[in-house]
């Protein structure tokens, strides 16, 4: 199995952009995704996406891209996902207008809640209003350590 160098692109994949791992077709392989905030001690402190203020900042890391052999632009690759596998924590932000569930947060909270959705994992968050101006809400999820996603 191959497994890919951690490398991560931020906001800029593109045609041009080298391969992180080149696979035969059929060949399994493993790609290491870095979670948004692994290294933000406290996501309120991120600033806003897509403003000036976030320029430069790490927001989303994208394992690969990864070459399949044979492949040409144009043709349909199909990749299974064989497994996926949480490592340690997570976490989530909920910025003013940006996310999925900018509607449901108008104001700036920061939350922290308990829950347990599977014998593996539990959610922690909080809840309390924050003077942050970007509103951000995050969440921490933790999770017993795990390998690496596979992918075919």
């Amino acid at each position: 199995m191959t497994t890919a160098v951690k490398t991560w692109y931020l906001f800029d994949v593109n045609p041009s952009t080298p391969p992180a791992l080149e696979v035969a077709p059929g060949e399994e392989f493993t790609l290491e995704v870095r979670g948004a905030f692994a290294d933000v001690p406290d996501i309120r402190l991120v600033p806003t996406p897509f403003t000036p203020a976030c320029d430069g900042h790490p927001l989303a890391p994208i394992a690969g891209p990864v070459r399949v052999r044979g492949a040409e632009p144009g043709d349909a690759v199909v990749v299974d996902l064989l497994e996926i596998t949480p490592h340690g924590d997570g976490k989530t932000a909920i910025v003013r207008d940006f996310g999925v569930l900018r509607a449901e947060f108008g104001e700036p909270t920061a939350s922290i809640r308990t829950s347990a959705p599977s014998p593996r994992c539990r959610t922690t968050a909080t809840s309390q209003p924050t003077p942050d101006p970007t509103g951000a809400t995050s969440t921490r999820r933790t999770c017993a350590p795990a390998p690496a996603s596979t992918c075919r």
